[in-house]
């Protein structure tokens, strides 16, 4: 294994986790607002 592809795929690996962890908060995002969409409809 050469030094540069080893840095990339860190690089990589790095940028998938992000992506992971973005895309988890916007699901917790979109979850936490049809909640409150739900709460006005009811009232």
């Amino acid at each position: 294994m050469n030094k540069a592809f080893i840095e990339k795929r860190n690089e990589v690996k790095q940028k998938l986790e992000s992506f992971d962890q973005n895309a988890h908060n916007y699901q917790n995002v979109m979850k936490e607002f049809k909640e409150k969409l739900e709460k006005v409809k009811r009232s």
